[in-house]
């Protein structure tokens, strides 16, 4: 169910797109990892994809790439309500199989956008067929709160230890009941541990349906080095691409740590 904000963003569009926003209920839950994956797993379902980097932190990880282009070089228009299609092209990047709108050089400068940031945006893409927005954890970035504004679903990154559940209900109580937003949640880096909680503990703990497990992977740290997600890892692209089918065509193509082609 959308809030009544990000159902107004959804009717101003005139494509069939759709907007999967991804956030994380506390820092290194691993929001920007199950973003950049989903986005590339929708690609290889033959999905004109677009993975918009919207947390506010500095630089844009895991897709392969460096990027000379920032959102901040579109910020002034978008502020200024003259932003355009051709302007939000110039700022887009390719990685791999994925278009991609590079994150802010400044975090301290993340605040000054406003609140429909996402929204204005993702109104000029109707030519892509899915968008994935990194929308990160901190709600006291106006850039995170637009990307909320402008999803059609809304999905939170937890993990099994206490203080992400704690921080998820928190944002629960504070941000998403008062706006009428339903969540679905993915339990992230998941280990069968008895210190650690069950999925069914999760789903207790958050009061929400679990839309995905995705499993700890031993290629982590090699994949945060090396600047790359976790789609080389069978199994975590096996759960991953349980979520990301569109038109019912579920994810193809081989992913490796190989360096990636600019097109």
């Amino acid at each position: 169910m959308l809030g009544k904000r990000a159902q107004a963003c959804h009717n101003e569009r005139v494509s069939d797109m759709s907007v999967t926003v991804v956030f994380s209920s506390a820092p290194r839950d691993g929001a920007t990892m199950c973003a950049v994956s989903l986005a590339q797993a929708k690609a290889s379902c033959g999905a004109r994809t677009l993975l918009i980097y919207a947390s506010g932190k500095r630089g844009s990880y895991y897709a392969g790439s460096s990027f000379l282009r920032s959102v901040d070089d579109i910020k002034a228009n978008i502020i200024s309500g003259e932003l355009r299609g051709d302007d939000v092209k110039e700022v887009t990047e390719r990685a791999g199989d994925i278009d991609v709108i590079p994150a802010v050089r400044d975090s301290f400068g993340a605040s000054g956008f406003p609140v429909d940031t996402i929204g204005k945006i993702t109104s000029l893409c109707e030519s892509y067929e899915e968008i994935v927005v990194d929308a990160g954890s901190d709600f006291s970035r106006a850039m995170s709160v637009s990307a909320l504004n402008a999803g059609d679903d809304i999905i939170f990154v937890v993990t099994q230890e206490p203080h992400s559940t704690d921080s998820f209900n928190e944002i629960k109580r504070r941000v998403l009941t008062p706006l009428g937003i339903e969540v679905s949640v993915i339990i992230n880096m998941f280990r069968r541990d008895p210190a650690l909680f069950t999925k069914n503990e999760v789903a207790r703990l958050t009061g929400t349906g679990i839309l995905s497990v995705l499993p700890y992977s031993e290629l982590g740290m090699y994949a945060e080095l090396s600047g790359k997600s976790l789609m080389a890892d069978r199994a975590f692209r096996k759960a991953v691409g349980g979520i990301a089918q569109v038109d019912g065509v579920q994810p193809r193509g081989i992913f490796r740590f190989a360096k990636d082609r600019r097109g």
